[in-house]
């Protein structure tokens, strides 16, 4: 007969490992800083007409892209994207016929004016899955 403690013991150790595989499968590209902020913080961040190029940079380092408007403005994007494995992508064999990762995507977008000082600015999150395997969907 099992003692008790063991079997709590057993339960637990389980629980853990399966957390740590979870959570080790985590990754994240793009502007790191970017994926820490909440809208909010970007609002109090960002002022338009006030808060100029440089002070961007110091606080989100470089963007992920620069572009230009027709008037010479510049557009600087910055992009993270966070994604984390299903539980189900841990099951051996499993992973082959179909995986699905749940991604987190935040794009901030700041338009700056002739004097390289924030004209406008959006920032938007969203949530997708990305499916793999023989079987995707």
């Amino acid at each position: 007969m099992l003692n008790k403690n063991v079997i709590s013991r057993s339960v637990k150790f389980i629980g853990v490992f399966i957390l740590f595989i979870y959570l080790s499968g985590c990754t994240s590209v793009g502007c790191q800083p970017l994926g820490d902020i909440e809208k909010t913080s970007v609002e109090q961040l960002i002022a338009k007409g006030k808060t100029t190029s440089d002070a961007i940079r110091a606080e989100l380092g470089e963007p992920t892209q620069i572009s230009f408007t027709d008037a010479g403005n510049q557009i600087w994007t910055y992009l993270h994207v966070a994604t984390t494995p299903r539980l189900q992508n841990f099951i051996p064999y499993i992973h082959i016929v179909s995986s699905v990762d749940d991604a987190k995507q935040k794009e901030l977008v700041i338009i700056f004016d002739e004097n390289d000082v924030v004209k406008n600015f959006t920032m938007t999150e969203s949530q997708q899955e990305i499916r793999r395997g023989i079987f995707p969907s």
